[in-house]
């Protein structure tokens, strides 16, 4: 069990891998327990658009769902929201006594219904990518307030918390990629707007080497509309992004990667460049295609021409840049 901020760390990144969000979740903040009491918690992405916060993901901890769906009708209201934003990265200790005066009644009442009466709210701005990350945590009304140690440990505390909940998200959604020597990639989740939720390592500046000037929360506009027509690949000047798989919750996982040389072969020659590197012969290669042997070799030829390669060794290599 963790005694201290390192043992709480240490604990909570071993543990990434233990099960999917809910039970990460509930593994996680049932540790932070152990470092700071509280009641109930949450942990919630979001956006910020002209028309206001844009939910993206979130987990409640001891509170119902019911909740969230009654603070949408009210979150204009949500002053707490506000500042946390505006003092991004600084943990927040607040009470309704406080606060109640120049507080909208109807965010009182929600708060007080919820078991809300004391705050320590953090908000975490990941940049470039413009997401935020909401870690809160609530005592009710019989409990005393929470001290100034204890806004200190959850502020610190925070930023390890978010980046625990990515690498949750990520170990789960698939096995880790292949590895590839010399062709930077990253996955990433994004929901059906293109808004990203989690991201490797490494995505930004890939899409940096694509569009210059780009900034989060949302994929290069060019990869965004590919995906939403149906694509499952797009191919940019610098960047190879692929739709890996359809999530249960509507949001895609992606892989992002640099343009390799195998990206210059045409779709028939990729084709034939994958089939002869898995194994099969001319012949085999050309009954599947429907062609001839002698066709299959002429484009074998050009491959190994544009691929500045060899042998086949070489050309596995080369083909398994494009995964």
């Amino acid at each position: 069990m963790p005694r201290d901020l390192n043992g709480f760390v240490l604990e909570l990144y071993h543990l990434t891998g233990s099960g999917p969000r809910d039970a990460f979740g509930a593994i996680a903040f049932g540790l932070l327990e152990e470092m700071v009491a509280f009641d109930s918690a949450l942990s919630g992405t979001f956006t910020l658009t002209p028309g206001g916060v844009r939910a993206h993901s979130q987990y409640l901890h001891k509170l119902p769902a019911r909740m969230m769906e009654e603070y949408e009708a009210i979150k204009q209201h949500d002053v707490l929201n506000q500042q946390s934003v505006a003092q991004c990265g600084t943990t927040l200790n607040i009470s309704l006594a406080q606060v109640e005066s120049a507080t909208h009644p109807a965010m009182i009442a929600h708060a007080r219904r919820w078991g809300m009466e004391h705050t320590l709210a953090t908000m975490i701005l990941e940049s470039p990518l413009n997401l935020y990350t909401a870690i809160c945590v609530y005592r009710n009304a019989t409990r005393r307030p929470f001290s100034e140690r204890d806004r200190r440990r959850i502020e610190r505390i925070a930023p390890h918390l978010v980046e625990a909940w990515h690498l949750n998200a990520l170990h789960f959604l698939d096995g880790p990629p292949a590895p590839v020597p010399a062709v930077p990639h990253a996955r990433a989740v994004i929901d059906r707007f293109g808004v990203l939720h989690h991201a490797e390592a490494g995505l930004s500046a890939l899409f940096r080497s694509e569009v210059p000037d780009w900034e989060g929360p949302n994929v290069p506009a060019a990869i965004a509309a590919a995906i939403r027509q149906g694509a499952s690949a797009f191919k940019g000047s610098a960047v190879v992004a692929s739709v890996l798989r359809d999530l249960p919750d509507k949001r895609l996982l992606i892989s992002v990667r640099a343009r390799a040389l195998v990206d210059a072969l045409s779709k028939r020659e990729m084709t034939v460049a994958r089939e002869f590197a898995s194994g099969k012969t001319y012949k085999e290669i050309a009954g599947l295609l429907r062609t001839s042997p002698a066709t299959v070799r002429t484009q074998i030829e050009r491959i190994y021409a544009k691929l500045g390669v060899r042998t086949k060794v070489e050309l596995v290599k080369h083909v398994s840049h494009s995964a």
